[in-house]
C-alpha cells in the first residue's frame, strides 16, 4: 500500500522529499530491500548499471509497470510526470548535470500533425514534472547513489513558450516531410527540445 495520495501533487512531493540525502536502498520499504540487493549483485556481476528512474518507480513509488511509457503522466491522477537525472560534482564545489540531456517523452509523428500544443499528448504528459536528482558515482551501484535535489517543475510562462516554439518547429518539419532532418547532426536545431528520431517518433 502506498504511503502517499496518488491524486495529490502535494502528497507525492512530500513523499518524494523523504528520499533527500538518502540512497534508494536506505529509503525503500523493507519488503523491497532483498530485491534491491539482488539488483546490486547483478550490476556487479554483469557490469551493467540499472535504470535509476525505473527502480524509483518500481520500489519507492510502487507504480504499475504496465502503465509505464504510456502517453500520460506517471501519476496521471495528479497530472504529474516523474523524471530522474544524475548530477556530479564540479570544480567549484557545486554540481553539474551528468547526462547530456533530459529525455521528456516521445512525439508521435503520425499524431502531431493533428494536434495543437496546448492539447497535445506531449504537453499533457510534461506540463508538471517531479524531478529527482541523484549524485552519480561510477564506483557505486545505482541503488547506492545519494539523492540530492527534489522539486516540481511546471511548464509555464517563457519556458512554456520556448518549448511550444520548438514543438511547433518539429510539427512543421513533419508536415513538410522533413522529419528525417531533425536533430543537431543536420543543424535543424531547436532551442530547448532536442529531437532524437527513432522509428516515426522523436524523443524530446
Amino acid at each position: 500500500m502506498n504511503d502517499y495520495d496518488k491524486t495529490s501533487q502535494k502528497s507525492i512531493l512530500e513523499f518524494a522529499e523523504k528520499l533527500r540525502n538518502k540512497t534508494l536502498l536506505e529509503a525503500v520499504s523493507s519488503k523491497f530491500k532483498k530485491e534491491l540487493v539482488k539488483e546490486m549483485i547483478n550490476e556487479t556481476e554483469k557490469g551493467n548499471k540499472g535504470n535509476f528512474g525505473s527502480l524509483i518507480e518500481d520500489y519507492y513509488f510502487e507504480l504499475d509497470k504496465s502503465e509505464r511509457n504510456k502517453a500520460r503522466p506517471d501519476f496521471h491522477e495528479a497530472k504529474l510526470e516523474l523524471k530522474t537525472a544524475g548530477l556530479k560534482p564540479d570544480k567549484k564545489g557545486g554540481f553539474k548535470k551528468f547526462q547530456g540531456r533530459l529525455s521528456l517523452s516521445s512525439i508521435n509523428f503520425n499524431k502531431i500533425i493533428d494536434e495543437s500544443f496546448d492539447s497535445s499528448s506531449f504537453y499533457y504528459k510534461n506540463k508538471n514534472i517531479l524531478i529527482i536528482f541523484y549524485i552519480h558515482d561510477e564506483n557505486l551501484p545505482v541503488t547506492e547513489y545519494k539523492i540530492g535535489f527534489i522539486g516540481i517543475f511546471t511548464l509555464k510562462g517563457n519556458d512554456k513558450q520556448t518549448i511550444k516554439n520548438d514543438w511547433e518547429f518539429i510539427k512543421e518539419a513533419v508536415l513538410a516531410g522533413e522529419a528525417h532532418k531533425l536533430g543537431a547532426q543536420h543543424n535543424w536545431n531547436t532551442q530547448n527540445l532536442e529531437a532524437s528520431t527513432s522509428g516515426g517518433k522523436a524523443e524530446s
